[in-house]
């Protein structure tokens, strides 16, 4: 609409903290927060950011950015996934404004996303095979982050933090965080998330929530 002869677009104010904020002050050791988000809640938080996704996955878009600084939860437990700006439309050449400006250019062997939660073929560049996939596998990336409090991969510089993406081994949640009490099963799915190869990861959020 316009107001005073300006345009203006309005947007729900989303209340509450971010994941990432979350996370720090978890493995700062806030005991509240710690007694408040025991492992059973991380996973309703992560299971309705994978509902959030799998909508957005069932309308053909793929978010492609997601990471604890992008997830809002809201103070009665409501998960709100925000910044779609980088976000992929399937099987169309749409893409968003930010998307189309020369910084973002989504062009063949560019890296578009951020490192540490981002798949090997969004680290390789290779748009033409991004899919829901690769948003599982950021997913994945996200839920180690939470179980364990420490990304899948971390480095000094992003071009670190690519390599290892694409060849360090990963270190299983329950190795690297042997107090956190996670499930074998848990364990089970979050490394089928962090497959390497495509096609051994769930194919869509809807299959990781299920």
């Amino acid at each position: 609409g316009k107001l005073e002869g300006d345009v203006a677009f309005v947007m729900r104010r989303v209340e509450g903290r971010s994941l990432k904020e979350l996370i720090q002050r978890l493995k700062k050791g806030d005991e509240q927060l710690l007694a408040q988000y025991t492992i059973n809640q991380r996973i309703q938080i992560f299971y309705q950011l994978c509902q959030a996704v799998a909508y957005a996955h069932s309308r053909g878009v793929i978010h492609r950015d997601i990471k604890p600084s992008n997830v809002m939860i809201g103070d009665f437990g409501d998960v709100v996934l925000l910044d779609w700006g980088l976000c992929k439309i399937i099987g169309q050449e749409v893409r968003s404004s930010r998307s189309a400006t020369e910084r973002w250019q989504t062009v063949h062997g560019q890296i578009i996303g951020t490192p540490a939660y981002m798949a090997p073929e969004q680290a390789l560049g290779m748009i033409d095979q991004i899919t829901p996939a690769t948003d599982v596998y950021g997913l994945g990336a996200l839920l180690y982050h939470f179980l364990t409090l420490t990304p899948p991969f971390y480095g000094k510089t992003k071009r670190e933090v690519v390599r290892k993406v694409l060849h360090a081994e990963l270190i299983p949640p329950r190795e690297r965080a042997p107090q956190a009490s996670i499930h074998p099963l848990l364990e089970e799915i979050c490394l089928r998330c962090l497959f390497r190869d495509v096609d051994q990861r769930y194919p869509d959020a809807s299959a990781l929530a299920d």
